[in-house]
């Protein structure tokens, strides 16, 4: 649970960090795409650009997890989206092994057939209490990688879209640790957002 929560503040500051952000003013001419900004008081840059189609990056993202990542350049988040899959993966795997050896047991203990042995010697309540728990972590995790893998399409879409803008520069975000002493209240951290 603990994990969805860091997930959550990971995409929080992500989309906070990009909130405020202003877009660069754009001309598109046949089937070239220019942005500009004003540099000074008199001067334009103008810079050719690829402007990337959000909609493509989560196509990508949905068809191979990390594609939509490859394709805005944001080679750093392939790990992350790979690494988040491989581990609820492998959780749901290890659970589900777990559940199905407490289940068979629990079925061998309480089928009235000798020919049948649980081989843990645990009693029926406790063979159905860890089958229990261990199918909840199985359904937990499952749930866990489907979210990892809709948020990873989500960052390939806002990515896409949020690419050519920039930052205010008065735009600040600060997360520090808090501790809150009154009603004995765990520790946590804050989200301070400056403009």
């Amino acid at each position: 649970m603990k994990i969805l929560h860091y997930l959550i503040v990971l995409l929080l500051v992500h989309v906070a960090q990009n909130a405020f952000a202003q877009e660069p003013d754009t001309v598109t001419t046949d089937n070239d795409t220019y942005m500009f900004e004003a540099t000074g008081s008199d001067t334009v840059k103008i810079q050719d650009t690829d402007l990337l189609s959000p909609a493509r990056a989560a196509l990508y993202s949905a068809v191979v997890p990390g594609l939509g990542q490859a394709y805005n350049s944001k080679y750093w988040k392939i790990p992350i989206v790979y690494g988040g899959l491989f581990m609820f993966g492998y959780l749901i795997y290890d659970n589900n092994i777990q559940y199905q050896y407490f289940r068979r047991n629990l079925i061998a203990e309480t089928d009235e057939n000798p020919e049948t042995i649980n081989v843990t010697g645990r009693e029926a309540e406790n063979l159905r209490a860890n089958r229990d728990r261990f199918r909840r972590f199985r359904d937990l995790n499952m749930i866990l990688f489907s979210v990892t893998y809709f948020l990873q399409i989500a960052d390939a879409h806002i990515d896409a879209h949020l690419l050519y803008f920039k930052l205010n520069p008065d735009f600040t975000v600060m997360v520090d640790p808090v501790i809150m002493p009154a009603n004995n209240l765990p520790t946590g951290l804050s989200l301070k957002l400056r403009f």
